[in-house]
This record gives C-alpha cells, sequence and structure tokens, in this order.
C-alpha cells in the first residue's frame, strides 16, 4: 500500500515538474519573438540617423542658395509696355528680363495658349519679343481636327499658305503651332476666307488671331 502511495505521488511531481519545464519554454520562445519584433522597429542607429539629418541640412542649404540667387520667375505678371501712339506690330516690349529668367527664343503667348511672338533681345529687366505680325515671320502650323500642315506667314493680316488639298478644312477651324523651338499645339488663330482655287497646287487662307496687340496688357513666357 505504501509502495502504491509513492509511486502516485512520484508520478504527480513528475507531471508537474514537465509542465513547468514546458510552461518555461514556451516563455522563452514568446519573449524572443517579442524581443525579434521590437528589434524590427528600432530605427536606424544614432550614426545613421545623424548622417540623415547632416544630409537633409545641406539640401536645404543649397536650395536656399539658389533661390538667392534668382528670382522666382512669374509669367503671368510679365507687363507688356505701350508702344502708344505708334502701335507697331513688329515688336512689343515687356516688363521682364535675364533676371527674371527670360532667354533669347522664349515662346511667348497671351493666357497660356494663344501665340503672340517669340524673345529676340533680352536686357537685365525687359525684353523685346518679335510678334507673329512681322511680315518676315514664318513656321509650320497644322489646321483643325484632321491637323493639316500648312506655312503660317505673319503680317498685318497674317495668313495660312501651302495647304494641301487632301484633308478636310472650314473656315472658323484653329492653326495650332508645329514647329520645332515652340511648345507644341499653341493657338496661333483661326481659319477665315479658304481661297480653293480652280487649277492651284495649294489653298490659302487668312488667319483671324484672337487678340490684338494694342489690347495687350500682360503676357505669358514660356522657358
Amino acid at each position: 500500500m505504501k509502495r502504491a502511495i509513492t509511486l502516485i505521488v512520484a508520478g504527480v511531481a513528475l507531471v508537474l515538474i514537465f509542465s513547468q519545464t514546458n510552461l518555461l519554454s514556451r516563455s522563452k520562445l514568446a519573449g524572443g519573438s517579442f524581443l525579434s519584433r521590437m528589434s524590427d522597429a528600432v530605427p536606424a542607429s544614432t550614426p545613421d540617423l545623424l548622417r540623415q539629418l547632416d544630409e537633409l541640412k545641406q539640401e536645404n542649404a543649397t536650395l536656399k542658395m539658389q533661390l538667392l540667387g534668382q528670382n522666382i520667375f512669374k509669367p503671368s505678371t510679365v507687363e507688356v509696355y505701350s508702344s502708344y501712339p505708334l502701335n507697331g506690330k513688329r515688336e512689343i516690349a515687356i516688363a521682364a528680363g535675364s533676371s527674371q529668367g527670360v532667354r533669347e527664343g522664349d515662346a511667348v503667348t497671351w493666357g497660356e495658349k494663344v501665340l503672340i511672338g517669340k524673345v529676340i533681345s533680352v536686357s537685365e529687366n525687359s525684353s523685346i519679343v518679335a510678334t507673329i505680325f512681322d511680315p518676315s515671320w514664318e513656321m509650320a502650323v497644322r489646321i483643325g481636327v484632321s491637323e493639316v500642315n500648312a506655312l503660317f506667314k505673319g503680317g498685318n493680316t497674317p495668313t495660312a499658305t501651302l495647304i494641301p488639298h487632301e484633308g478636310t478644312i472650314q473656315s472658323g477651324d484653329v492653326a495650332i503651332t508645329a514647329s520645332k523651338g515652340f511648345p507644341y499645339g499653341l493657338e496661333v488663330g483661326k481659319i477665315k476666307d479658304l481661297k480653293d482655287m480652280a487649277g492651284a497646287l495649294f489653298r490659302e487662307a487668312n488667319i483671324e488671331t484672337e487678340v490684338q496687340l494694342s489690347d495687350l496688357r500682360y503676357v505669358t513666357v514660356h522657358n
């Protein structure tokens, strides 16, 4: 009887020891997993953070120097000087120059999309713009939905010439810039008085512009 009781007590003791050992092992594993997750969440080492902070400071200093070294160009606020009473159409003068970021060859528009001309001379705070009304002005354009090729010629009444017979064109169709050196798709004007003469190799038309230079007060410079 005593032996049986002894065996029972020994068995219970073994069960308790095994249970405690298993629980401790699981606790260690859980603790290790938690520490591993915490390690993953810890940010980069202090030297790395200091290096990144130093790089950001250098970039910030560079940007400040760039801003101090140049004015921010705001094309929508460029004023047009008056040429009254002469009101010549070949050129206009604008109140922005190299200090404001204007360069020779920059396209000049009324609003954002209507071509006025291009910059041909730049001073420190002003520039001269040759306009599409200059008789020597020529550039490639495309007309209408079909984008029919044509040659735009400036003048008091600009014209579109060398218009092929292929492609549908009608009065009111818009002519857009398609010449290298200008942003593609700027509006030049609308077709008016399309001339389709019998036997002629090409057609031509007058171009009706959207704005009169005498009405200009502000322009946009695309650079």
